[in-house]
């Protein structure tokens, strides 16, 4: 009897051991359920599948010959592509270049990852790789979409972007060999393409004018609850650093900030204030604002009381 409970316990125990070997020898990708770019989850009853709710962006670059940043990025955001959920999600794309080839320069073909695109976009946080993006034109941000980099860095007036950090730069011919044309744009990063948008965000980033023109750093026209600017640095932006005018009703806070025009002597402004009326502003509007020039707040818009400077705290010229 001893001796067929021992065989007895072999063949029950072999088959668990030898599933558990298995296992540590095949490779993952077979065991991924889910589509191209999704993380693998398990759901309530252990099965594997894939996840939508974050996408890898580096996967994308082999449905293109010559991928770019921007136009991979215009891949999984496209409604008619399907890769976000109509809820949205976040897309990591700290994995580009990496080995994929794809071009850190958005051509004025695709100047941007919302380009073009139609149909309602998906709300969306995007990561951004350390390094410099170049851009030829405006980056326009959708409604209920946040871009995060991987810090903002420092600069000073002799400096040049931190390569470990994530900088979105200004196409300039004359100083980029990487670019074909110029940045032509009016403003860097506009928050919202629409009448009216809600949770649009800017962190952990440097936006670099290069010195092209004049162009306002980031604008917030429209953008209201949840829309904020964190951790940026504007470097050799000679027009506005930040601009909050329009309808941006109830944004903020724009905290802080560094803006230094470089060796620039030209006339430029660190943040334009022009909301009408200014009471739908909150009282932290800015914070920790570091700048080599000045503030302009519109005086038709905040003629009612000079208490409405309490928006500004810990303005510091540098």
């Amino acid at each position: 009897m001893k001796n067929i409970t021992r065989a007895a316990s072999r063949y029950i125990f072999f088959p668990a051991w030898l599933m558990l070997v298995t296992n540590l020898f095949v490779p993952m990708s077979i065991w991924a359920q889910g589509t191209t770019g999704q993380n693998d989850v398990y759901d309530s009853g252990g099965n594997q599948k894939g996840s939508s709710a974050f996408i890898d962006a580096s996967v994308f670059a082999a449905n293109f010959t010559n991928p770019t940043f921007c136009s991979v990025l215009a891949f999984i955001l496209s409604p008619s592509n399907h890769v976000l959920p109509p809820s949205g999600g976040v897309v990591d794309a700290r994995g580009l270049p990496g080995n994929t080839g794809t071009s850190m320069t958005c051509p004025a073909s695709q100047p941007s990852p919302w380009y073009g695109l139609s149909g309602t976009i998906p709300p969306s946080t995007i990561l951004l790789p350390a390094g410099v993006i170049s851009i030829t034109g405006t980056w326009t941000l959708p409604d209920g979409t946040k871009i995060i980099g991987e810090g903002a860095g420092g600069f000073t007036t002799s400096t040049i972007p931190f390569v470990s950090t994530t900088t979105l730069q200004a196409c300039n011919t004359s100083m980029n060999n990487n670019c074909q044309t110029s940045f032509s744009g009016t403003v860097m990063v506009r928050m919202c393409n629409s009448s009216t948008c809600h949770s649009v965000a800017v962190e952990d980033l440097s936006l670099d004018g290069q010195s092209v023109g004049s162009p306002v750093g980031i604008s917030n026209t429209n953008s209201q609850e949840l829309s904020y600017v964190n951790r940026v640095n504007l470097y050799r932006v000679l027009g506005v650093g930040l601009s909050i005018s329009g309808s941006a009703y109830n944004s903020g806070p724009y905290s802080n900030i560094i803006y230094n025009t470089g060796s620039s002597t030209s006339p430029s402004t660190c943040a334009q204030i022009a909301v009408q009326p200014p009471r739908w502003l909150p009282r932290s509007l800015l914070h920790k604002i570091h700048s080599t020039s000045g503030l302009q707040v519109s005086s038709s818009d905040w003629q009612e009381s000079i208490s409405e400077i309490r928006h500004l705290h810990n303005f510091v010229p540098l």
